[in-house]
């Protein structure tokens, strides 16, 4: 069943196919900016239980990634080179738990910025032999739907309204008109809910003018700069139920 999230992300894809490389990540880069504010506020105030650091310690390797990905895109390079790097956060997150609690892990609006890095952020390196030898991996044992490069993009330009559409806003819509849950009968109206509601439209149109104005870059790279700064302190609402 198609929805408004489906519909939007896949025109999401279609434009992203349409840019370089960089363009492209460009507007993941984006995303992922306007995050940060959501996880510096969990790494300052936040605890969370079956951790066994203290939130903040993630502040600074997620921050040093993040510029990273900024100064690959400032320089045009469409692969970065700090797969190490990448590695060592993946690894710093991962052994801040038990296994076994991982899945308990409370870590609140902070989560969505560690997916879009942990989930996503491998996309900055992602050469062409990367993408091969991931190709095969699919290919063998069971067989795995091979996913391109330009949708793990999407799906990290679309992380914010995708938890909006699913999570969020799904549940305001069962609080508003006291009901458990969604049935099939439900979602066209939970749709048209979602596509109304204030903090979807602003977030597609975030995106939607990311997207025109990266059809242009670089030679309106002044004006993302000063967009990264805007968003590096955009304080996007909580989407903690």
């Amino acid at each position: 069943m198609e929805t408004v999230e489906t519909r939007f992300s896949n025109k999401v894809s279609a434009q992203l196919e349409q840019f370089s490389r960089v363009q492209a990540l460009l507007v993941a880069a984006c995303t992922m900016e306007r995050l940060w504010m959501l996880f510096e506020g969990w790494t300052k105030h936040e605890s969370a239980p079956y951790l066994h650091v203290k939130p903040e310690t993630f502040r600074r390797p997620a921050r040093y990634l993040l510029d990273l990905f900024w100064e690959q895109i400032w320089k045009e390079q469409p692969y970065g080179d700090y797969r190490e790097e990448y590695n060592r956060f993946h690894n710093q997150v991962q052994s801040s738990f038990d296994e076994n609690d991982g899945q308990d892990v409370d870590f609140g609006d902070a989560r969505l910025l560690l997916d879009a890095i942990e989930c996503y952020g491998f996309t900055f390196f992602d050469t062409p032999e990367a993408v091969s030898k991931r190709r095969e991996r699919q290919r063998s044992g069971f067989y795995i739907p091979f996913i391109t490069t330009t949708r793990y993009i999407t799906s990290c330009v679309t992380l914010y309204a995708y938890r909006l559409f699913y999570d969020f806003l799904p549940t305001e819509f069962c609080i508003e008109n006291s009901i458990r849950r969604i049935d099939k009968e439900q979602q066209p109206l939970v749709d048209d809910y979602v596509e109304q509601h204030p903090l979807w439209r602003e977030e597609v149109a975030r995106i939607e003018d990311d997207i025109s104005a990266a059809h242009d870059y670089p030679s309106n790279k002044e004006l993302f700069m000063a967009r990264k700064e805007l968003y590096s302190n955009l304080q996007l609402p909580s989407l903690r139920c």
